[in-house]
């Protein structure tokens, strides 16, 4: 499970939110994660993921964030709270030597404070754009 990195007021009306997951990583090459929604997600916090499930490629290296759509106002996600989750996949279109190493990878993912975070933001969304 993937968690909120910072408090959020959500102010409902389909208002578009871009939530930081406090991670900041660069997967190994031929290596994605696919982030999606808890099953609680829309339950407790209201929200929808825009682009679900959400792939972060392996040349990425910017903060994870969470893109999600508001659905009701007066609703809260504390910093700390479970939002989502992801998976490491082995992209499909790799080569069958990296389907034997896959086998014995170890993907490790650090987790940054807010003060590494700051500044991070550019990158989301801006595939195939130089």
């Amino acid at each position: 499970d993937l968690k909120c990195a910072i408090k959020v007021e959500l102010k409902g009306g389909f208002e578009y939110y871009q939530l930081p997951l406090g991670i900041k990583t660069e997967l190994p090459k031929w290596y994605k994660a696919e982030v999606k929604p808890r099953s609680s997600t829309f339950k407790h916090y209201s929200i929808l993921q825009t682009n679900s499930p959400g792939e972060i490629e392996a040349n990425y290296c910017e903060e994870w964030l969470f893109p999600c759509i508001s659905v009701l106002s007066g609703n809260y996600i504390s910093s700390g709270e479970r939002i989502c989750q992801m998976q490491i996949k082995l992209r499909e279109d790799a080569p069958w030597y990296m389907k034997i190493l896959d086998l014995f990878t170890k993907i490790e993912l650090k987790y940054v404070d807010e003060e590494e975070i700051k500044g991070s933001r550019k990158g989301f969304g801006s595939t195939g754009i130089n």
